[in-house]
């Protein structure tokens, strides 16, 4: 039905923006800082955050904005780190390593810790990804069986169900079908798919006259 293909349409573009969302809120320091090697003794911040301010005025040209945000030299060792605006930055100051200052050619590089912040990145968008397809194999209407006694009041049975679902959402229809194996099941039919989310999760835990529920989205 149009109701339904909309419906899903519409849970699908809001996972794609909270994917969006996540990547956003990841993109921290480890982006933006890197690694610069083999300094004389006589750098200090001031000439690092000199050095990168101006060679990368030159390759963004019309951005007036503050290219380093902070500079953390080690106190014994020839090293320090370098914080940048953002990650675009990080990455053009790559191409400066090699690059000569107060007699020595300086070392740039990630940091150490970057290898596992991408992957952290990369586990949570695969989680994510996950979440995404399930999230959008949710349908309004959901199919279940082991949910009806085998002897007893089908009726009430059927209407106590109902009751149930109509606690996480809208129910516009629910019907009892015969399965292929001879069993019965039963149709639900949600007023959306996120009120069918919502009563399977419930569900799922539940005890059917001593069975286990098992559902699925149509």
């Amino acid at each position: 039905p149009a109701r339904r293909k909309e419906t899903l349409e519409e849970r699908a573009a809001m996972v794609v923006r909270q994917q969006q969302q996540a990547v956003a809120s990841t993109s921290g320091r480890p982006e933006r800082e890197l690694y610069v090697g083999n300094l004389a003794e006589q750098v200090t911040q001031e000439t690092l955050k000199e050095l990168f301010e101006l060679s990368l005025k030159s390759v963004f040209q019309g951005d007036a904005r503050d290219k380093v945000v902070g500079v953390r030299l080690h106190g014994e060792k020839p090293y320090g780190f370098v914080e940048f605006l953002d990650a675009d930055l990080a990455t053009a100051a790559l191409s400066m390593s090699g690059v000569h200052l107060c007699g020595r050619p300086l070392t740039i590089g990630r940091p150490a810790y970057y290898q596992e912040h991408v992957e952290k990145l990369a586990a949570e968008a695969k989680a994510n990804a996950a979440t995404a397809a399930r999230v959008i194999e949710c349908t309004p209407y959901l199919h279940l069986t082991n949910v009806l006694p085998a002897k007893g009041d089908e009726n009430a049975a059927l209407d106590a169900l109902g009751k149930s679902c109509r606690q996480h959402g809208e129910v516009l229809d629910a019907c009892v079908l015969e399965g292929g194996d001879g069993g019965r099941c039963v149709l639900v039919q949600f007023g959306d798919s996120e009120s069918a989310a919502r009563a399977w999760a419930a569900l799922s835990t539940c005890d059917f006259d001593g069975q286990h529920a098992v559902g699925r989205f149509l």
